[in-house]
């Protein structure tokens, strides 16, 4: 940009990312100087932001002269590029420049690890997230940083629930173990319910290990639960949490796909709402299917929570549609990881109709098998089953039964026009309001985003 002029560089403007003394060593470094006045040894005019009255006389007399003009904003690039993350850290940590720090936080062209390695040097004022205006500057620099907003989004950036929003959507795992530094603070969740930050971190399923270790320091039972349903959990603090917490955490556990094979033992020992839990989560092979029938046996009433499981291999299933469990096989035809071939087989006898009906897994042929039955509970099933055809929910429709129409209302997957139809039956907007893409559609045509 500078390498090849000789002279002296006029700097007008403000400065935001970098301090005029930064700049001013930057350009010294290409064997040029600062002026602050336009005269014949002007070589180039930097533009910074917000131009006084007398900074525009002369950045318009230098281009009526022909001098090169540029956006300060491709300098502070350039400059951003050229930083040593390791060199400017150790300044940062024995100057405690703040003001540096911050100018820092906000510059846009460092990359997203420099960021965060910052951000760890950032002392948080508020005793809470958002107690303070410098606090909320660096946490909508992150929030920008990290969140794809649109046009239409920017101001979500002054809320917390935002925050929330990177929370849940960030592929991250380093990005969630610096947001489990800031400050405390309870997101609303619904009618009543709250949760925290940390809480909310404890969620995700790409938890690194030093994550992990912070959120076990909290000694918090809410917090201690979550994890131990998270997959992302290893081994060793699965084993960990259920020496430290025991049953306490037995359920939770059972909820973990990626359980270790020493805890599914245990679990397997256990009854009731464990056991229910364990058979219907766990992912489950012919390995362990043989532990569990060696432990309960084919004729116990928890066989039949192995339906429901979307976690079982494709040998297994066909194992299972030889075990003589009507519930068992009912929960297979409802299971919606359940192959065509398999689905089909279903088909066959008339009893699992139903079931086969409110599963999402079927294919147009199978529901327009189901649909030619006119068995009024089936049509009932199928009105609200997203994976009918449209041509069939247009049917439903045309056979004026109110229940119908209560399932067509609710479905994702019902033709616009139809849906316009239903909402002239005032007992069916409750119904309609549950249902996203008909109040997607509502909004757009109220100019809402």
């Amino acid at each position: 940009m500078l390498e090849k002029r000789r002279g002296e560089i006029l700097l007008i403007g403000k400065m935001e990312l970098f301090s005029k003394d930064e700049i001013c060593a930057f350009i010294a470094s290409k064997g040029l100087t600062i002026s602050q006045n336009y005269n014949s040894s002007t070589v180039a005019v930097v533009e910074g932001r917000g131009l006084k009255m007398f900074e525009e006389l002369l950045s318009e007399e230098a281009y009526s002269d022909g001098v090169v003009h540029y956006r300060l904003e491709e300098l502070e690039q350039i400059i951003s590029a050229r930083l040593k993350p390791d060199e400017v850290l150790m300044a940062l940590k024995l100057g405690k420049d703040k003001e540096r720090l911050l100018r820092l936080l906000s510059n846009e062209y460092i990359d997203d690890e420099f960021f965060l390695r910052l951000l760890s040097l950032y002392e948080w004022e508020g005793a809470e997230l958002m107690d303070s205006e410098q606090d909320r500057r660096v946490l909508i620099s992150l929030m920008q940083r990290f969140l794809k907003l649109s046009v239409y989004e920017q101001d979500a950036l002054h809320s917390p629930s935002t925050l929330l929003r990177l929370i849940r959507t960030t592929k991250s795992s380093k990005l969630l173990e610096a947001i489990l530094e800031l400050p405390p603070f309870e997101f609303r969740v619904g009618r009543g319910k709250r949760i925290t930050i940390s809480q909310a971190i404890a969620m995700r399923p790409i938890l690194n290990s030093q994550t992990v270790k912070k959120l076990l320091k909290y000694r918090d039972e809410s917090i201690d639960l979550i994890l131990a349903s998270n997959p992302s959990l290893t081994s060793e603090f699965q084993n960990y949490l259920w020496k430290q917490r025991g049953e306490e955490v037995a359920l939770a556990l059972a909820l973990n796909s990626s359980l270790n094979e020493e805890l599914f033992d245990i679990l397997l020992l256990k009854n009731g709402e464990i056991l229910e839990t364990l058979l219907s989560y766990q992912p489950i092979d012919r390995v362990r299917f043989k532990k569990i029938i060696k432990c309960i046996g084919k004729d116990s009433e928890y066989i039949s929570y192995i339906g429901k499981n979307t976690l079982l291999t494709q040998e297994l299933i066909y194992e299972l549609l030889n075990i003589p469990d009507y519930t068992l096989k009912e929960n297979l035809a409802r299971n919606e990881t359940i192959s065509s071939d398999i689905l089909n087989i279903f088909f066959e006898k008339e009893e699992f109709h139903l079931a086969l009906a409110q599963n999402r897994a079927i294919d147009d042929t199978l529901a327009k098998s189901l649909f030619d039955r006119q068995n009024p509970n089936i049509l009932e099933a199928l009105s609200a089953n997203p994976s009918t055809p449209k041509d069939l929910l247009q049917n439903l429709y045309n056979l004026g039964e109110f229940r119908y129409y209560q399932g067509l209302a609710s479905n994702p997957s019902t033709p616009m026009p139809l849906l316009h139809q239903l909402k002239t039956d005032h007992r069916l907007w409750l119904i309609l309001q549950k249902n996203e893409n008909f109040v997607k559609e509502a909004n757009r045509e109220m100019g809402m985003r």
